[in-house]
């Protein structure tokens, strides 16, 4: 599907028009390409100008908008768009897409993101885990993840995903899953990991970490990565001893309407 130059954003639902502009920006746009399956696809809304995209998700209880590609077609997009996309949505973007997103929405509760890819084989990290089923009671986890503020797990994150927990005393104290699984296009991203506070330091994330992501490559997920806060350390060095390797930068923030105080 060709696009003329003069033509403006547009929406599209062509994986194929899709998947060549995320192939020429695989780390930026990880995310976007993830969603390009079901159960993902249907609860997406694409536009593309240029060598940019933006998608909107509605998949969970908060929008999120993610944009990838060159700046120059970034800002057409949003510059465009911006009046009938959600005016409250959490953004993922590239750092030179976010001052596009600051001409027209407030942006609080920032932080700098990591992309690390995955870059080889998982070792093998001994210890019990078990992968979490879809209809799993969901008290325990969200017990697990009120220790980690600012998640983004509900009970729809099990849907199409690949969920491993390590348990003590029959209750979940470590987990790592995917916040997209798409074994069909080859490409995966993890998150959502967290281990209770005082089940820190006995190597349980890693163990999560790995068993995901040993599952995905037997899936076939050839690009598989995921996004970590750029302060964290001890996760950075977690993910490296896994084989992760950090690609790019990105930005998250809260947008919200233009001149509201920030919250």
């Amino acid at each position: 599907m060709c696009q003329p130059e003069d033509v403006l954003p547009f929406e599209t639902r062509d994986p194929a028009l899709l998947r060549s502009l995320f192939a020429r920006h695989p780390a930026a746009s990880l995310y976007l390409w993830s969603d390009l399956v079901e159960p993902f696809f249907s609860r997406c809304r694409w536009f593309v100008t240029g060598d940019a995209a933006l998608l909107w998700f509605g998949g969970l209880s908060e929008p999120s908008l993610q944009t990838t590609g060159d700046a120059g077609d970034a800002a057409e997009l949003v510059d465009q768009l911006h009046a009938v996309l959600p005016q409250e949505a959490w953004i993922k973007v590239p750092p030179a897409h976010e001052p596009l997103f600051a001409r027209h929405f407030t942006l609080t509760r920032r932080s700098e993101l990591t992309v690390m890819l995955l870059d080889g084989p998982v070792p093998e990290v001994p210890g019990p885990v078990r992968r979490l089923a879809p209809g799993e009671p969901l008290e325990p986890l969200l017990e697990l993840y009120s220790a980690y503020p600012g998640h983004f797990f509900e009970a729809a994150s099990l849907e199409g995903n690949v969920y491993y927990v390590a348990e003590q005393d029959g209750r979940p104290v470590s987990i790592a899953g995917t916040h997209t699984a798409a074994p069909a296009e080859g490409v995966a991203v993890l998150g959502n990991i967290v281990t209770a506070p005082e089940s820190r330091g006995q190597g349980l994330a890693r163990r999560c970490v790995a068993a995901v992501a040993r599952e995905l490559d037997s899936l076939g997920c050839r690009l598989t990565g995921l996004h970590v806060d750029s302060t964290n350390a001890a996760a950075i060095s977690c993910y490296r001893g896994l084989g992760f390797r950090a690609r790019t930068a990105l930005v998250q923030a809260w947008a919200s309407p233009a001149g509201l105080p920030p919250v």
